[in-house]
């Protein structure tokens, strides 16, 4: 049985961080670096109230990073960052601004989900979106946006299945295009209200 709720239990945070490495990896390496550097990061500025889990007993299956009203699931501040990246900040600011949005007080922008391997094909996926969408219709917000890159075609037709349609295609520009390993993302709305 799988139960979906708000935050995560203070032992979770290094299981959450590998299984957002293993599933964004090519995202995070540039921005957070290798495996040694980057779970301890991602670990520490974890937000549990803009990240929505899935867990079984006490193994999490997934997880949904948000932002919306100012912040997100990660706390990206440069002091935060600083703290944990020390002179790889500086790596981090000039890969990580490509991964940043602009999300307004009535949108709430889905940054991430991810599923553990062991648990994919389960519908866990669907579950954290639809839990994401009821949250969302709850608070007002006025729509859910989202970006997917052009390598992830099953994650593309997952939101399209659940009501999501494609707006803008957006180039990654090289060398950023080389460095994440994908060429183009789109942006995806679901229309609340």
């Amino acid at each position: 049985m799988v139960a979906i709720q708000w935050g995560f239990e203070d032992g979770h945070r290094l299981q959450i961080a590998e299984i957002l490495y293993e599933s964004l990896g090519k995202k995070f390496i540039p921005v957070f670096g290798k495996r040694d550097s980057c779970v301890p990061c991602i670990s520490a500025i974890l937000r549990p109230e803009r990240t929505l889990t899935a867990t079984t007993g006490n193994q999490v299956a997934g997880i949904a990073g948000l932002q919306f009203k100012g912040s997100g699931y990660l706390d990206t501040r440069l002091r935060t960052l600083t703290h944990y990246l020390r002179f790889g900040v500086l790596k981090a600011i000039f890969n990580g601004w490509l991964l940043e949005s602009k999300v307004r007080d009535d949108e709430l922008h889905f940054d991430t989900i991810a599923v553990t391997p062991r648990f994919r094909g389960l519908g866990i996926g669907s579950q954290l979106i639809r839990h994401v969408i009821d949250f969302a219709g709850d608070e007002g917000f006025s729509c859910i946006k989202l970006f997917v890159i052009n390598t992830n075609s099953r994650a593309k037709r997952l939101y399209e299945r659940l009501g999501f349609d494609s707006r803008a295609h957006t180039a990654i520009p090289f060398p950023w295009s080389r460095t994440f390993g994908f060429s183009e993302a789109v942006e995806m709305v679901l229309a609340l209200n």
